[in-house]
């Protein structure tokens, strides 16, 4: 991946989240099982107590479905082996969701249905299975993002079959908030990283400032544990978005405040400068032809002195001549380095093509 399909990629990102910014959490919680969906996997494993690995094929289901109201979407159907999880992410409560999980369970548990039958129905009558057929509901949980969403700790309603018999139809519910910030990495709970502040959104929202110096702490501890370990594996692009979208929920919780914006304002500009200046361009250009080009240096190097001028400019709001003093550079070093890149991207695209 290319520092453009980066620009691209994080653009994405905030159209996404954009479109509705009374549901960020939401969006936040979509984009990340989108784009990486082995992050559910450690979050499956703690609440259905299963022992799933990270190197697990998981296969991403419909989450669009129709109802008499229309579209019905929900945030994310995987499938791991021979079982089928729904989750969904909730920051609101309106006393409907297990009305709501239950036709999301129900019409995922139809669609599954319906493909076993088509798949029976192919076979020869001699060959087609004598089990009556089975309608069976995804495993499925809630996420609650925000403190005192749900105080109980599953959803239950109860089905009362024709026959009379019943049946509980019961959702566990996770509270973000029991998760410290030492349990979310020590678990690999990594998905509900950019929801941590939402347990101080009461106090924060309340202008109860002196909290901040704690805060402030606590994601310095978070940052340090995403360079750490966004330095040491095979997919910095993880962490880089984790720090990225902890930044937009970070700053949309503080609107309004001032002294919050001053003081976590960028508290995570240092991980994503990190990430993408150090980690993301080198694994991404560590191909054969690069290796011939990048015996001086001269290409790994103008290239990140770019990365860390780009972020410095569009993300902390300086100007190209302070970013380029920042790194010790003048601005026609930054536009030589930048026509120097673009001429080597250029001839480099032209051999792959030959390849």
């Amino acid at each position: 991946m290319d520092i453009q399909d980066n620009k691209v990629a994080d653009g994405k990102i905030s159209e996404n989240i954009n479109e509705n910014m009374a549901d960020i959490f939401d969006s936040v919680f979509k984009t990340l099982l989108q784009r990486f969906p082995k992050l559910a996997v450690a979050l499956i494993n703690e609440v259905f107590h299963v022992d799933y690995g990270e190197d697990e094929v998981i296969i991403q289901g419909r989450n669009e479905y129709h109802s008499s109201e229309g579209k019905v979407i929900n945030d994310a159907m995987l499938r791991i082996r021979n079982k089928i999880y729904h989750i969904e992410c909730q920051s609101t409560s309106d006393g409907l969701m297990v009305i709501r999980m239950i036709e999301y369970d129900f019409k995922i548990a139809l669609e599954e249905t319906r493909n076993i039958l088509v798949n029976e129905l192919k076979k020869k009558s001699g060959e087609r299975s004598k089990e009556p057929l089975s309608f069976q509901f995804p495993q499925s949980c809630m996420i609650c993002v925000r403190s005192g969403i749900e105080k109980e700790e599953t959803l239950k309603l109860q089905i009362i079959m024709p026959n009379g018999q019943k049946v509980l139809y019961e959702v566990p519910i996770v509270q973000v908030q029991n998760f410290s910030k030492e349990d979310m990495f020590k678990k690999r709970l990594l998905i509900l990283i950019p929801f941590y502040v939402l347990r101080y959104e009461k106090d924060i929202k309340a202008g109860k400032n002196e909290i901040l110096g704690k805060l402030k702490k606590e994601y310095e501890y978070i940052k340090e544990q995403l360079i750490t370990e966004g330095s040491s594996i095979n997919e910095p692009r993880v962490y880089y978005d984790l720090a990225l979208l902890s930044q937009k929920i970070l700053d949309y919780i503080g609107k309004g405040n001032e002294e919050y914006k001053e003081r976590m304002g960028n508290i995570m500009g240092g991980v994503i400068l990190e990430m993408e200046s150090d980690k993301i361009w080198d694994k991404a250009w560590n191909t054969a032809w690069n290796t011939a080009w990048n015996k001086s240096g001269q290409y790994a190097d103008s290239r990140r002195q770019i990365l860390c001028v780009d972020n410095m400019v569009k993300k902390m709001n300086m100007s190209l001549e302070k970013a380029c003093e920042i790194q010790n550079i003048t601005v026609d070093d930054y536009q030589n380095a930048i026509k120097f890149v673009h001429e080597i991207e250029e001839n480099g695209m032209s051999r792959a093509d030959n390849l």
